[in-house]
């Protein structure tokens, strides 16, 4: 079982015969669980490989739970939005559950740098469709640009621009293949003025079009 935070860059390839589910919650579908479970957020907030028996219990649990809510995304039924996001808080409790059982006793960083970047990412999150520039988000954090880039380079490798570039990035991914949308809608839904300067945008850091990618996800 894999668990993929937000701003975790990533991408699949599976091989022929890999049956499995994929799940994708917004953070923001998720208020429920966190504020009845305030730690939560911390042991959803960081990746994580999770091995198990795929006959054991657990296992069968999670995978119970996704075909259950596979079958009312497809049913397409009245109350079908809060039925899913029912099953979001399901599927993430059942990640929860996982995770703290192998991460027990784990602390938060205390080095004020993995706050800024933890509250940058954070902001991305919820801002990222809006293009704001870097200095709204330094100000708003009240750090300087060159803080807050020197915090995520020496942090995440990278970046300030680079984490804002990279979420854009998952969901015009995520859009591409789990949806129908045109390339002009998604350019639009992503915050972009004209669809050509987002699929140049795409093609320079995919290296490939939208529409290649689509073709062969």
């Amino acid at each position: 079982m894999l668990l993929l935070p937000p701003s975790t860059i990533h991408e699949f390839a599976f091989l022929e015969g890999t049956d499995g589910f994929v799940a994708s919650a917004a953070a923001t579908s998720l208020k429920r669980l966190f504020g009845a479970e305030p730690e939560a957020r911390s042991f959803l907030g960081v990746p994580a490989v999770l091995q198990m028996t795929a006959t054991g219990a657990e296992a069968a649990a999670l995978e119970a739970t996704m075909r259950l809510a596979m079958r009312e995304f497809g049913a397409n039924l009245p109350g079908r939005e809060f039925s899913l996001g029912a099953f979001a808080d399901l599927i993430a409790s059942w990640f929860v559950r996982a995770v703290r059982g192998v991460r027990t006793g784990v602390e938060p960083a205390r080095d004020p740098r993995a706050g800024l970047v933890r509250r940058f990412v954070e902001r991305v999150e919820a801002r990222f469709q809006h293009h704001d520039p870097l200095a709204v988000y330094a100000g708003a954090l009240g750090v300087s640009v060159p803080h807050l880039s020197r915090s995520c380079r020496e942090l995440l490798g990278h970046s300030a621009a680079r984490v804002i570039q990279d979420r854009l990035m998952i969901e015009a991914r995520r859009d591409l293949v789990y949806t129908a949308m045109s390339i002009a809608q998604i350019s639009f839904r992503l915050g972009f003025t004209d669809p050509a300067y987002f699929s140049r945008f795409f093609a320079k850091r995919a290296g490939v079009s939208p529409s290649d990618y689509r073709a062969k996800a």
